[in-house]
């Protein structure tokens, strides 16, 4: 197996992530709704990802004391993600995040997101970035990172960037959105990879190459991703990737966070300190294609991270090395759902407005499931 293929020893390293972390609510709607509740959000889910493959990760993050955060926290630490940068106030709410999957006559879904709680009809909470004046009190006692992941622009997210960048760690910035122009440059000549989707942001080349953004990944959905690499001001290398085919399409949220931190963890594996990526060229790419696969196999399942509560990471990493060496792992993947522990299903409460919700009526009802083990 390549090198930047294998799972990291017993000698773990690392990874911190400030941004967008929420409860994520999946709700699959055939015939009758049931669902499920994870951890979410990009910085959520790429921490997670990452703890699934062997880092040591914590999140840095705002969400509420109550029970949507209460739930984050605990399906972090399942996978023994480290939660103490997580704020939990009391004034606040916890962001939450309803995916409906949809099923048609055919069998086939799609997918939707919203905000909006469909019990009640109440409008969830949203980000709120870290305030300035804690930064220094964490940067304090946040453990020495290989790895920095960001997903929102805002002034904390690039305080923490730039010192840990000054540090040695990689830094990956992947954002929704620009908001702030200025500041959106600032953040790009902080990291040493620039990733986003073109269904979200345009016209984002000239100022990465202006920032001299070494790693540049334009995501296409199903067509793929560009990858252009930089030495200063200079393209160095540009490759567009095919997308992987999934062995089971049945959800494909959360793609982009599994080739995330495909990309970091193959890029960065038994690496004893940060390469140099304009001379990099090939592990690059192969890093990434590891990724694509990750996202691919994790479309198998339900959910933005449901192939975590399927696969045994060492099942996983044999089937993605069968996926890139061009095999079938479609039984692989129908074996792994039927041994899938799902929990018990219960009644319970409106998560947004703690209303009972009971069984019966025109509208959903909502049904909790408890974690599954991987």
């Amino acid at each position: 197996m390549p090198r930047q293929h294998r799972l990291r020893g017993m000698a773990k390293e690392w990874c911190l992530g400030a941004g967008f972390v929420a409860l994520d609510i999946v709700r699959s709607i055939n015939g009758h709704t049931t669902e499920r509740r994870f951890a979410g959000g990009s910085c959520g889910n790429v921490l997670a990802i990452l703890a699934y493959l062997g880092w040591k990760s914590a999140p840095i993050a705002r969400i509420g004391d109550d029970q949507p955060g209460r739930e984050i926290i605990k399906d972090l630490e399942y996978w023994s993600v480290d939660t103490r940068f997580l704020l939990r106030e009391t004034t606040a709410q916890t962001p939450i995040v309803f995916q409906d999957i949809v099923f048609n006559r055919q069998g086939a879904a799609k997918h939707r997101f919203s905000r909006i709680c469909p019990e009640c009809g109440a409008r969830t909470a949203g980000y709120r970035p870290l305030i300035q004046r804690d930064i220094g009190e964490f940067v304090t006692s946040m453990p020495s990172a290989s790895l920095f992941y960001f997903d929102r622009v805002a002034p904390a997210n690039l305080e923490i960037a730039i010192r840990t960048r000054q540090n040695g760690a990689l830094v990956v910035f992947e954002p929704s959105g620009i908001k702030d122009p200025g500041l959106f440059a600032r953040c790009l000549r902080a990291c040493h990879v620039f990733k986003y989707s073109n269904e979200r942001l345009s016209g984002v080349r000239d100022a990465a190459t202006d920032a001299e953004v070494p790693v540049e990944i334009e995501t296409r959905g199903s067509s793929g991703l560009r990858v252009t690499i930089r030495q200063g001001r200079d393209t160095v290398h540009e490759e567009e990737l095919p997308a992987v085919p999934a062995p089971r399409l049945r959800d494909a949220a959360g793609s982009g966070d599994w080739c995330s931190a495909g990309f970091v963890h193959a890029l960065l594996s038994d690496r004893d300190r940060l390469p140099n990526l304009a001379r990099c060229q090939k592990a690059v790419v192969r890093a990434l294609r590891w990724g694509q696969a990750l996202a691919a196999l994790n479309c198998s399942y339900e959910g933005a991270r449901g192939l975590m509560y399927t696969m045994p990471r060492e099942v996983m990493v044999a089937a993605l090395s069968d996926m890139l060496g061009g095999k079938d792992v479609g039984g692989q993947v129908e074996t792994a759902v039927a041994k899938r522990q799902q929990g018990s299903r219960r009644t319970g409460t409106c998560i947004v407005c703690d209303r009972e919700l009971k069984r019966g009526g025109s509208r959903p009802t909502c049904f909790v499931n408890s974690i599954s083990e991987p």
